[in-house]
């Protein structure tokens, strides 16, 4: 042990310093300490060590399961937690639509309800207000996609209506103290009470 001791001490100076045969040895003997008694681990120890290293599984056996959709393109661009129920979220995809879960992301629907109600697929932001308003902007400026507007639940997604007038936001965001909603609209900031 004093050998080791020995290495581990002089191994603090340079790294430039020049390693020989005997060192590697040393490093070896470090390598394989039992970490209960500070003692070289015995050839026993070793051999029962590499004999429970050989019995564990070689591979994992993973099964993946696609969860779609497989009919469309995008990417997730806009996130909503419901703000009473964690569990409850919805995800907008640049060209994907509306999805919802209602179990914490373990299963996914598409929100037919969405685009039945004439929104656009294209979502670029959403928010939920206080009141449990929950608003979906379309379109995206820096790609060139056309919206149709920022739409609008007071349901939970069952239903949905178009917020007059709101054709070119794509950015909406609201607080934690009211209801109102905030658009990000060519022509400057607007802020919006509850629809």
């Amino acid at each position: 042990m004093e050998i080791v001791k020995d290495f581990i001490r002089r191994k603090k100076l340079s790294s430039m310093q020049e390693q020989s045969a005997e060192d590697a040895m040393l490093w070896m003997k470090a390598r394989y300490i039992d970490v209960t008694t500070g003692q070289p681990i015995t050839p026993e120890k070793l051999a029962s060590i590499q004999s429970n290293f050989n019995k564990l599984p070689k591979e994992k056996s993973l099964v993946w399961e696609e969860e779609g959709p497989d009919n469309i393109g995008g990417r997730t661009r806009a996130v909503q937690v419901n703000r009473n129920n964690p569990n409850e979220v919805w995800a907008g995809g640049v060209s994907g639509g509306l999805f919802y879960t209602s179990n914490g992301g373990n299963s996914w629907s598409r929100v037919d309800s969405y685009i039945s109600a004439g929104a656009n697929p294209f979502i670029s932001s959403m928010t939920m207000t206080k009141d449990g308003t929950l608003y979906v902007a379309t379109g995206s400026n820096q790609e060139g996609w056309s919206g149709n507007g920022v739409w609008y639940s007071q349901d939970q997604g069952a239903t949905w209506n178009e917020i007059p007038g709101t054709t070119n936001c794509t950015e909406i965001e609201s607080g934690n103290v009211s209801n109102y909603a905030w658009l990000a609209t060519p022509s400057g900031l607007k802020k919006m009470a509850s629809w």
